[in-house]
């Protein structure tokens, strides 16, 4: 109502309240992601699940709903996979047994037809995925180097530099707002919204 129906606004006008109401909206900061190419090679996919805690991140329970959709996502490289409806009844199940907020974050797939489709998860993190298309049958000792170089090269242009500057006006927006809300002046919380 405040916003007049603007959903976008009122996201930003919570955030600024701190305003967290039920398991849905806690924030899923957490998360593992998994990826695989099809037997044959043609196929590749990564999806992302995010959870509220590494905890739950790491436990069996995850790793088989990471499973479930990564499956269902290679085997419809075009489909939507948060809308197949055994996705998300796996994801119900899990979140209530968990007690966490799940949520599918990216899920894509990638087809070469006459080539070959390498994918590449950091075993360290289970955070990082690549996949990569080939002309020809890479090696699997290529597919780990070439997807660890490309992982940890940050080739989406994630430095700070490279963020836009409406973004950052808006995020700093935001945690002025914050400040101010635990009761702190303008010039405390315009500092503190520096930081």
């Amino acid at each position: 109502v405040e916003t007049d129906g603007d959903i976008q606004k009122a996201i930003e006008e919570l955030r600024k309240k701190g305003v967290k109401a039920s398991v849905t909206e806690r924030q899923s900061g957490e998360g593992r992601v998994a990826a695989t190419s099809h037997e044959h090679g043609h196929v590749g996919a990564i999806v992302e699940i995010n959870c509220n805690t590494d905890f739950a991140a790491k436990s069996d329970s995850f790793g088989k709903l990471l499973e479930l959709v990564l499956h269902k996502q290679i085997a419809n490289p075009k489909g939507n996979v948060r809308e197949d409806a055994e996705v998300k009844d796996a994801i119900v199940r899990a979140a209530q047994q968990t007690g966490e907020n799940l949520v599918i974050g990216k899920a894509i797939a990638i087809e070469n037809p006459t080539g070959y489709v390498g994918a590449y998860v950091d075993a360290i993190t289970n955070k990082i995925a690549v996949l990569m298309s080939f002309k020809g049958k890479p090696d699997a000792e290529l597919i780990k180097k070439l997807g660890g170089h490309i992982a940890f090269a940050k080739p989406l242009g994630l430095t700070r530099d490279e963020v836009p500057a409406d973004l950052v006006a808006k995020e700093r927006e935001i945690a002025v707002e914050q400040a101010k809300a635990t009761g702190k002046p303008q010039q405390i919380a315009e500092k503190i919204a520096e930081c």
